[in-house]
């Protein structure tokens, strides 16, 4: 596998950031998410400017609920086992900042936390696949 050489900024490689005075604007459905005439403009050598939108100019609120959910499909791959699944859960207006542990032996549903996250996203379920409530210890704040 060839090895992608690490670029430096240089005369060869130049990278520049300067203000863009132009009026930039978001939408996504019809709705605007940003709105600014404050960007910055990153120039990389010879590739596609990129302009960064200062945050104070975007509709935060558009990410409130917004839910990141990353796990394994596996607890145990020597094992090949598909219970005690780890899964990392962020977002979405619930307290975090926390480590969940449940019983090993008798695997906690991990639909439950669907059944929370449909809640939260205003779904009036009680149960999904073999979830029957919402996951103990995951709190909306």
């Amino acid at each position: 596998m060839s090895v992608k050489p690490i670029l430096q900024p240089g005369p060869n490689h130049a990278i520049t950031i300067e203000p863009n005075s132009s009026r930039i604007g978001v939408t996504v459905a019809g709705r605007v998410v940003a709105d600014t005439t404050r960007a910055l403009r990153l120039q990389e050598a010879k590739y596609a400017p990129v302009d960064y939108i200062p945050i104070e100019d975007v509709d935060q609120t558009l990410l409130e609920r917004t839910m990141v959910l990353y796990g394994s499909n596996l607890g145990d791959a020597n094992a090949h086992s598909t219970t005690n699944l780890p899964t990392l859960f962020a977002g979405g207006g619930f307290r975090h900042g926390q480590h969940l542990a449940f019983d090993r032996e008798r695997n906690y549903p991990l639909p439950n936390l669907f059944v929370s996250v449909l809640q939260r996203i205003g779904i009036p379920e009680g149960s999904f696949a073999s979830g029957t409530s919402t996951m103990r210890g995951l709190d909306m704040i």
